[in-house]
């Protein structure tokens, strides 16, 4: 299984936040890195052995836990691998996926070291000259979905919704990023702040 995770660091990461939740099923959605360190993942997809087609999404807190001290871990959506497109020049790649049913777990607090044992994931840093807080991309054998865990569709469309509107990345596009942001690029990022 493919595990693409994103944060809402910055606007382009929330915008793609938005599109994962605000778009229908079978939507193709990219997901862009840096290259850097990226390799071994890259090179396992473009594989002919490679067949882990499935992807979770899983949105990360970054200013999670209860001191801020460790991340926190969302899984949102699955999906279906779809392509990738390297750009060396500017150094990234986008990894396409085909987007699929939404997931969310019933307690997230549960899933938490099922997400951790994937190995080189986002982790809260305790170096603070770090430059990189791990992979927000990873293929592994596991899969940490297991039924009866997680509401799916509707109900996991509106788990993650409330669930993810309370976190500092979403408080803080409510309250100080639409003033810069344009209709149709708030259109594209999340039609349902579209009245």
């Amino acid at each position: 299984m493919m595990y693409i995770f994103i944060s809402g660091y910055d606007y382009d990461y929330r915008a793609n936040i938005y599109r994962t939740l605000a778009s229908p099923a079978g939507t193709v959605n990219g997901y862009t890195f840096k290259i850097d360190g990226l390799a071994i993942v890259i090179n396992k997809v473009n594989s002919s052995s490679f067949t882990a087609r499935d992807v979770l999404i899983v949105f990360v807190d970054r200013y999670g836990g209860t001191d801020g001290g460790t991340y926190e871990y969302y899984p949102i959506r699955k999906a279906t691998y779809h392509s990738l497109v390297e750009n060396p020049s500017q150094t990234r790649v986008t990894f396409y996926v085909e987007l699929g049913e939404y997931v969310f777990p019933h307690n997230w607090k549960n899933i938490q070291a099922d997400v951790r044992r994937l190995g080189d994931i986002p982790k809260k840093s305790t170096d603070a000259n770090a430059k990189k807080d791990g992979q927000y991309i990873t293929v592994r054998d596991d899969n940490i979905i297991r039924s009866g865990t997680y509401y799916t569709g509707t109900d996991g469309w509106n788990a993650a919704v409330k669930e993810l509107s309370t976190k500092r990345a979403f408080l803080a596009i409510a309250n100080r990023e639409l003033d810069y942001i344009s209709t149709s690029e708030l259109a594209n990022a999340a039609p349902f702040f579209i009245a």
